[in-house]
């Protein structure tokens, strides 16, 4: 029997050899991104699914996408024990903490 190499290997965070189905995903944030960098305003992006699609890895991805085109970005992970104001309040406040210049609308 011939050995079958399944490509969706799950896992949290791992980087799969191929992100199958995700170059709309990918090319809407890239778009979106080009927007932000030319300073202008453009839909909030959310992604959202059950544990293990992918999330987490298509955010990698597109950190990877900002770092490559020297866009500022902040990465901010929601606790799970805290709300969601909670979680963006603590990093903004540390922030502030370092001296950091913020642009808040």
């Amino acid at each position: 029997m011939a050995l079958r190499i399944n490509p969706y290997t799950p896992g949290v965070g791992m980087v799969p050899r191929y992100l199958a189905g995700r170059e709309a995903l990918l090319e809407e944030a890239k778009d979106t991104l080009a927007y932000v960098a030319n300073g202008y305003a453009t839909r909030s992006l959310i992604y959202y699914g059950l544990r293990g699609v992918g999330k987490t890895v298509l955010l990698t991805e597109i950190e990877s996408i900002v770092q490559e085109n020297n866009i500022y970005y902040e990465h901010i992970e929601a606790m799970e024990n805290a709300s969601f104001m909670s979680s963006i309040s603590l990093k903004v406040g540390q922030k502030i903490n370092t001296g950091a210049i913020l642009f808040i609308d």
